[in-house]
């Protein structure tokens, strides 16, 4: 879409822009980033990148379907919107559960109480 491949240019220019990298949404915190980095380490100096080859094979996978429609990897770049998930606050959450109309209102955040925003930043 055309947001995507606006977001794709934006990161590309990383003098201007900050971006999280898929993986980096899913770990948000310290701890988890240096640990992964530090088996990311110990995967390239010791296991010559068995772990890492493990996990683009799963990745390819899992990611099969969702790849025909955006470009989605643990190594690209992502919209930071999905780092509301972990507060579940995010409008997203709606593709995952469809059913429930109390999730509805995260979908236009723009819209929400002023306190209610506050809250989740």
């Amino acid at each position: 879409s055309g947001t995507t491949h606006f977001h794709r240019l934006m990161t590309k220019s990383e003098k201007s822009f900050s971006h999280l990298k898929m993986w980096e949404i899913l770990f948000p915190s310290l701890v988890q980033r240096y640990l992964i980095r530090y088996i990311a380490w110990l995967d390239c100096t010791f296991l010559h990148g068995v772990i890492s080859l493990c996990i683009t094979s799963f990745e390819a996978k899992i990611f099969e379907e969702p790849r025909k429609m955006h470009p989605i990897g643990l190594q690209e770049a992502e919209e930071d919107e999905f780092l509301f998930q972990h507060l579940f606050a995010s409008g997203t959450l709606t593709v995952f559960f469809s059913e429930h109309e109390s999730l509805v209102h995260l979908t236009r955040f723009d819209n929400l109480k002023p306190e209610i925003q506050t809250r989740y930043l």
